[in-house]
């Protein structure tokens, strides 16, 4: 790898790192190397010159293998939104991946707390009386029990430490709003990210295709990161490719890779769901989204049921719980309408 000043002039001259340059940056920041001027002229360079899939996809390997691993014998799901869409509607992923594991999926629920929205994952979770500083033996015990597990950001990224004070500092979005939904302790083998604007799907989508990962993304036309009920969504599917021949590093690119894209758009109406104001989804607090979230599993207030389902629908469908969207989001329903939801909660809340 080139030395840390090649690497700066390459990006303040705006030219592309490659996979392999990307990943041995990464290394360099998650062990410390890096200092925090070089690192804020580096996320800085990025963010303006627009990160590449080959950097998304090379830095998200390394903050992967520098985190805590959660090794299951489970294939599991993640439902996750990128953040940045400015909206600050309720957590409808992390509602979504509740009910999905609903339905038998293994879902190993990566999060952090609020960086741009009014909640974060692990604010409502927290809100919701469930534990969110667990270990890995006892995210395992959840995982078993009853087929879902947090595993909070801080905890299981301790190198993150080095690169968090001048994240805050910058203030502005970075690379890393891209990688944490990437960068899944559990190395989940179904991903379901939202993202806020078509570019970040575009490079999010081609990075999973770098990483030859089995995902869907999905964008809310009106700047939502995740499926809207609102009115049209923007999909990106992505398949692994069929080649079990292991690509080096430093040839890793989206030119080698043999992962499929199709992509599509998707509307509420032709599953038959019914769009609501987004007023109604807006919330200013953990607690109140927390509220929403428990009057929607007890059965108390039904307005957001269509949203949730569609969203838990679309991790069931790429995830292979359900033969395609629509049969996802009816399971999802079901498991909302039939208490299950609700007593996953509970179960979640009084024993962790």
């Amino acid at each position: 790898m080139k030395n840390i000043t090649e690497i700066i002039s390459k990006l303040l001259n705006k030219n592309n790192l490659s996979f392999e340059e990307s990943y041995g940056l990464m290394n360099q920041i998650m062990s410390g190397k890096i200092s925090e001027i070089k690192l804020s002229s580096i996320l800085t360079s990025l963010s303006l010159k627009g990160e590449s899939e080959d950097e998304i996809a090379g830095m998200a390997k390394s903050m992967q293998e520098n985190a805590l691993r959660l090794e299951t014998k489970y294939d599991c799901l993640d439902i996750v939104g990128t953040g940045g869409d400015n909206q600050s509607t309720f957590n409808v992923s992390t509602t979504a991946a509740l009910v999905a594991s609903c339905s038998g999926i293994k879902v190993a629920k990566h999060g952090n707390r609020a960086a741009s929205g009014n909640s974060g994952s692990a604010d409502v979770l927290e809100a919701l009386n469930i534990n969110i500083d667990v270990d890995i033996n006892k995210s395992i015990e959840m995982l078993d029990k009853y087929n879902f597990a947090f595993m909070f950001a801080q905890k299981f990224h301790p190198s993150m430490k080095y690169a968090m004070p001048t994240r805050k500092e910058l203030g502005f979005k970075t690379i890393f709003n891209n990688l944490g939904p990437l960068t899944n302790p559990a190395n989940c083998k179904y991903l379901m990210i939202g993202v806020p604007d078509i570019d970040t799907g575009n490079k999010m989508s081609n990075a999973l295709r770098i990483l030859n990962k089995t995902a869907l993304v999905v964008h809310g036309m009106e700047g939502l990161d995740e499926a809207s009920i609102l009115g049209d969504t923007y999909v990106w599917e992505i398949r692994p490719g069929s080649s079990t021949e292991k690509i080096p590093d430093k040839l890793a690119s989206l030119a080698t890779s043999t992962a499929s894209l199709r992509e599509y758009k998707i509307n509420p109406a032709q599953f038959g769901l019914k769009s609501i104001p987004i007023e109604k989804l807006i919330v200013n607090s953990p607690q109140q989204s927390a509220f929403k979230i428990i009057e929607l599993f007890e059965g108390a207030n039904y307005e957001l049921l269509d949203c949730v389902a569609l969203n838990a629908g679309l991790g069931l469908y790429i995830s292979g719980q359900s033969k395609d969207i629509k049969s996802g989001i009816e399971i999802s329903k079901n498991n909302i309408k039939n208490g299950n939801a609700a007593k996953l909660i509970n179960n979640l809340s009084e024993n962790y």
